[in-house]
């Protein structure tokens, strides 16, 4: 005889299946500091993409793997050259300079294969000025922060929230700016076959450093 199958016995197994997968995105949740969020919801602006994870363990890794990324901190050099205003004769202020820069760098995230292969990005301007003892440059301000995420298969959303600024020596007084700018990731996915919604908060670091060229 042929078997058939118990459809309540079906139901339950899927019922299950289903509370299993909740209760191990809501440890998830507690861990890593995400939020879920339902994607049938009106009022959200989450939009389901095609990243697949056959497990909430792959997709953990996942997460680890864009926690880490933001972890890390790298300095970059402006080369700058000094105005002749300041050569030959004894300058009694010191003028102050514009500038910007766009802050670039290749981050992917990989599990198992490239999952997202993007470019981080935060622009700011800044300003800067000679110092009359050393004629070494410092910086005076940092400000219009603005970040967003550019690549190839890119499924995460960044959204902008705020940036700030410290200052720091590392040749000269105030030569080196340390730069964080903090956001909102958003990804809609689907985790061992649900869709799901999530939103966590990120920061991206840099470091510039104005040196005076030779």
């Amino acid at each position: 005889m042929l078997g058939i199958a118990n459809p309540i016995q079906t139901f339950a197994e899927s019922s299950s299946t289903q509370q299993d997968i909740n209760a191990e995105i809501n440890q998830l949740e507690k861990t890593y500091g995400f939020e879920t969020v339902d994607l049938n919801d009106s009022t959200e602006t989450i939009n389901p993409t095609e990243l697949e994870f056959d497990t909430t363990e792959e997709f953990e890794e996942f997460v680890k793997g864009l926690q880490e990324e933001d972890e890390v901190e790298v300095n970059e050099e402006i080369l700058i050259s000094e105005d002749e205003e300041y050569t030959g004769r004894m300058q009694t202020f010191a003028t102050t300079k514009n500038g910007s820069k766009l802050l670039s760098w290749w981050a992917p995230i990989q599990n198992g294969k490239i999952i997202l292969g993007s470019y981080k990005n935060i622009r700011i301007k800044y300003k800067y000025k000679y110092k009359l003892v050393n004629k070494k440059p410092q910086f005076v301000s940092v400000s219009e922060y603005d970040s967003y995420l550019t690549g190839i298969n890119l499924e995460v959303d960044w959204l902008h929230k705020d940036g700030k600024k410290s200052f720091s020596k590392k040749n000269s007084t105030k030569d080196t700016a340390n730069i964080t700018v903090e956001d909102i990731y958003v990804l809609g996915v689907i985790v061992a076959g649900h869709p799901i919604g999530f939103k966590w908060n990120g920061s991206w670091k840099r470091s510039l450093t104005l040196k005076k060229e030779k």
